[in-house]
């Protein structure tokens, strides 16, 4: 009786993993639902200053012994444990070998890129389109005071990352600048993996939607410990 019911288990966990390996076609799969309370200006936090701690966690994975046409990558930052778990089935059900870590809330100091201040909503609503049309789609709005607001464009964990930014933004947009920040990043998820050029999970992966706009499948150098 026990091997029967571990058996169905099996089954139930092998269809629900299938069914989150995303097809084919065009529109990504959901894999679970994004939160709508989820604060976005921690999501673009998380995702554009990694690259530091991915360095430290390869430094200590041991030798990789690449082959070939094979490259590290990473999967992430997920704020959400739910989202993280559901992740590991996906690449778990793909026959992807993967290492997991797990980042701790910390402070740190790092350099925004921004728009404005704007004084109104008019305003900020008249810029946000201004972006859409120049299909710069990764940025939010945040509070400064009662009456006015910033559209961030970016967070760099280097004044050098921030200035190149801001020269890359200046060909399309005008009055872009910086500033310094001390800023508390929270606890994230991560996962990280070797694939090969011709690994068909190169043009699945990206087309996945991972319930957070933050997760990203980025090639990184990797490592030898």
């Amino acid at each position: 009786m026990r091997a029967l019911l571990l058996f169905c288990a099996l089954l139930l966990f092998a269809n629900v993993v299938v069914l989150l390996w995303p097809s084919n076609s065009e529109n990504a799969t959901h894999v679970y639902a994004e939160r709508d309370d989820i604060n976005p200006h921690f999501l673009t936090l998380n995702k554009e200053v990694e690259s530091k701690y991915y360095k430290s966690v390869m430094a200590n994975a041991g030798d990789l012994n690449l082959e070939a046409g094979e490259a590290c990558y990473r999967l992430g930052p997920f704020m959400f444990k739910s989202n993280y778990d559901l992740a590991q089935a996906v690449l778990f059900n793909a026959q992807i070998e993967f290492d997991k870590s797990i980042r701790e809330a910390q402070q740190s100091l790092v350099y925004r890129v921004y728009l404005g201040p704007f004084t109104s909503q008019a305003e900020v609503d008249d810029m946000r389109v201004e972006l859409k049309r120049k299909n710069i789609l990764d940025h939010f709005v945040r509070k400064i005071d009662n009456q006015s607001s910033i559209i961030s464009l970016g967070i760099y964990t280097t004044e050098e990352a921030a200035n190149r930014a801001v020269s890359l933004f200046a060909g399309s947009l005008d009055e872009i600048q910086s500033q310094q920040e001390q800023l508390l990043l929270p606890e994230s998820f991560w996962l990280h993996f070797v694939l090969s050029e011709s690994d068909s999970a190169l043009q699945q992966l990206p087309l996945t939607d991972w319930g957070e706009t933050a997760v990203k499948l980025g090639e990184y150098e990797c490592f030898q410990g």
